[in-house]
């Protein structure tokens, strides 16, 4: 009726068919003039587009240098515009908006869970923001593309085929991007309309696949992403761009790498620690 509250009878059921919609509601979506750009965008991956397995990569050194630690390769010669292991683009590890908000309060709160540090480097460093859902969460590749690096300089040949990740862009080199004309993350990294049953259907998948080569890839060359597309808060935006610029110019060191250095140094204390006390018994 008139003046009625429309949630009246909006209980759990509906709220859940509105999260996770039918593929009716996409495929009536689809219909729409002017055509929806997800409806060709997202809706399967095209098979005319080769693929490249996931063992046509392997994980050595990184050419970049000591500082930035393992990275990707390819084995074989790898066209532009063709798929980086589709098979694997759905294998995410997925910390939600709530897992990283709780992590962040218990690891602040109780000095006991220390622990808990380990898994929020892990999220932090290996991860990639994203906020299909929600602000604040990241997924992490659970095979060897976790190890891709950021090419510096617009050296990137590899990237999301959705994230107009172009020699246009603004975005394509870190080196050129001005912070002061530049005060937000791309626009890429969430997602455009509040109705799409089109996302809604394939959350995870656009949020995390869609790799592809932006150029051609010569075997025995290593891959490289553009990390400013991994970034989607505006209030992390210019600490996070500030800190791949300084990478970059060999002034500090990714976090991963901070890390695992840290871990060493702390392993030889407590290995000289050992050697001392084994002597002093002795």
């Amino acid at each position: 009726k008139a003046g009625s509250s429309p949630l009246r009878y909006f209980d759990g059921a509906t709220m859940k068919s509105y999260q996770d919609p039918p593929k009716a509601w996409e495929t009536l979506y689809c219909r729409r003039e002017p055509f929806p750009e997800h409806c060709n965008e997202y809706r399967g991956y095209r098979k005319s587009i080769e693929n490249y397995s996931i063992d046509n990569f392997e994980v050595r050194m990184s050419s970049i240098g000591d500082g930035a630690g393992r990275g990707v390769f390819a084995k074989v010669d790898i066209p532009q515009d063709s798929f980086i292991a589709v098979e694997e683009s759905h294998k995410k590890v997925h910390f939600s908006h709530t897992t990283t908000y709780m992590m962040e309060i218990i690891k602040s709160t109780f000095s006991e869970a220390v622990d808990l540090s380990d898994l929020t480097q892990y999220a932090y460093g290996y991860g990639f923001q994203r906020k299909m859902v929600a602000d604040y969460e990241y997924f992490v590749d659970s095979g060897i593309l976790t190890f891709v690096n950021h090419g510096c300089n617009g050296t990137n040949n590899i990237g999301d085929g959705s994230s107009k990740n172009d020699e246009d862009s603004t975005y394509f080199n870190e080196a050129t991007l001005d912070l002061s004309k530049v005060n937000k993350p791309p626009e890429g990294s969430g997602r455009k309309s509040t109705f799409d049953p089109v996302v809604d259907r394939r959350l995870h998948s656009i949020a995390t696949g869609h790799d592809a080569t932006s150029r051609d890839i010569k075997a025995g060359h290593e891959l490289f992403q553009n990390y400013l597309f991994f970034i989607s808060w505006a209030t992390s935006w210019k600490g996070e761009v500030l800190d791949l610029q300084a990478q970059c110019r060999g002034e500090t060191l990714g976090q991963i790498k901070v890390d695992e250095n840290k871990a060493m140094e702390e392993e030889e204390e407590d290995s000289s620690d050992d050697d001392e006390d084994s002597g002093d018994k002795e």
